[in-house]
């Protein structure tokens, strides 16, 4: 299964799990649908994790959440990608840093 189809299943188990009153584990389904979609973008222009520095101070061996929330939204190549209704927080949300 490729990453786009993983992020595609786990946004339909974050919708069950909201129509379930499940609210945090929709959260967190939600947040691995995103995870994976990013890393499914990374992918499409052809990045790979050895692209980057892991934790190790190597290049990296996998997807490590740092790497892709930092291309993410700090690459201006990716930034273009996504629209800016993306970075818009939902009401009552918390943004961390």
């Amino acid at each position: 299964m490729g990453e786009l189809e993983l992020a595609l299943d786990l946004l339909a188990d974050a919708k069950l799990l909201l129509e379930n009153a499940r609210h945090r584990s929709a959260v967190s389904r939600s947040y691995y649908a995103a995870y994976h979609a990013c890393i499914a973008l990374l992918e499409s222009l052809g990045l790979k994790p050895g692209n980057f520095i892991g934790r190790d101070r190597r290049p990296a061996r996998r997807w490590e959440h740092g790497i892709v929330i930092r291309q993410v939204t700090g690459n201006p190549s990716l930034t273009a990608v996504l629209s800016s209704g993306l970075a818009t927080p939902l009401p009552g949300c918390i943004l961390l840093d």
